[in-house]
């Protein structure tokens, strides 16, 4: 407990979140991918999916893994920042096949949203519905 109040103060007080030490672990078990509206920023024309999935941000906060029941994607975090007025937090990242995403990952909302940041997929995004998360 003492350790999560520490890793929270730490949040709020604005230090960069790949700078702590944690494991953190989120089984989604929807998800589905739409586009984003740029006239009216809504997220729309999804297609659903019942998969279940697992997102596990390792201990030092430089890599996202991604698991399904095909394979494990790899995701490294170029740039992460906490938002403490809506709790979420933000992480730039480059897969392990070379494409640029941006997660938003929102606890409270139990959303993770994954905006594609190729321009040959321009408005693409995938929304997780969380199911469990491990501190």
């Amino acid at each position: 407990m003492k350790k999560i109040l520490s890793i929270l103060g730490f949040f709020f007080l604005g230090i960069n979140f790949s700078s702590q030490a944690q494991n953190i672990s989120y089984t989604t078990n929807t998800w589905k991918y739409c586009y984003q509206n740029v006239y009216n920023n809504q997220i729309e024309d999804c297609v659903d999916n019942d998969e279940q999935t697992v997102f596990n941000l390792n201990e030092d906060g430089s890599v996202l893994f991604h698991f399904t029941k095909d394979l494990v994607s790899e995701y490294y975090i170029k740039e992460s920042k906490y938002y403490p007025e809506s709790g979420t937090l933000s992480l730039k990242t480059e897969s392990d096949a070379g494409n640029k995403y941006l997660f938003v990952i929102d606890e409270a909302k139990r959303k993770i949203k994954v905006f594609f940041l190729n321009p040959n997929e321009e408005g693409k995004v995938a929304v997780f519905g969380v199911s469990a998360i491990e501190h």
